[in-house]
């Protein structure tokens, strides 16, 4: 069963030794709530108002290196709708525990003593399997093994693709920093969609989001 709520969530981005993660803040009529789903790690730092379409409400907690214990109400979302945005500067925010260290089980997680890792350190934690056996294939086989032959082919004739936020979470950020970093696709809130950054839709939506005072 799921609650369909109008809100607003506001987005921080945490730099961690998987790569950089979003955390979620959505407020709502009936409460307050943390939110960690995947699909957010493709959002950029800031406030979305919307719709949002709640599958699970649940308590979660995690241990801190100290020994703390922090309790969290966490809601799951199988959608968010986008009606306005407001981007800021992604600051680094107070240590939380990366969702992909999370047990499939729903298990806790340690947070770490400082968010912050230096360059070697997080380039050997973000080194996926995946990425490492195509580094030695041609372009075309790079973006079949890492995105499938689907969305490879989208991606090769310059289409809009969009993620699927159901696969392992690392390789949908592999996913997601290969599009912004190396294939010069831009990311659309509205629609959740990835374009290239030349398309007219992704020209449109920065224009939108200039005009909203985004950065």
């Amino acid at each position: 069963m799921t609650v369909s709520l109008n809100g607003s969530i506001t987005i921080r981005i945490i730099p961690g030794r998987n790569g950089d993660f979003a955390v979620g803040e959505l407020s709502t009529a009936i409460g307050d709530f943390k939110v960690k789903d995947t699909a957010l790690d493709q959002f950029s730092a800031g406030t979305y108002s919307g719709h949002f379409i709640v599958e699970e409400i649940f308590l979660s907690s995690y241990t801190t290196r100290r020994g703390g214990l922090v309790t969290e109400m966490r809601a799951r979302l199988s959608d968010l709708l986008i009606d306005d945005e407001h981007e800021s500067q992604a600051e680094r925010s107070d240590a939380e525990p990366d969702p992909a260290d999370e047990s499939s089980f729903g298990g806790t997680a340690s947070a770490p003593e400082d968010s912050e890792v230096d360059g070697d350190d997080r380039e050997t934690a973000t080194a996926d399997p995946v990425a490492l056996s195509a580094s030695a294939e041609s372009p075309e086989a790079t973006l079949m093994i890492l995105f499938g032959d689907d969305l490879a082919r989208a991606i090769e004739t310059r289409s809009p693709v969009k993620l699927d936020a159901t696969i392992e979470r690392l390789r949908f950020r592999e996913q997601r920093d290969r599009l912004k970093r190396d294939l010069s696709y831009g990311f659309v809130a509205d629609d959740q969609t990835w374009y290239p950054r030349e398309a007219e839709a992704y020209v449109s939506y920065l224009s939108r989001r200039s005009g909203r005072g985004g950065q």
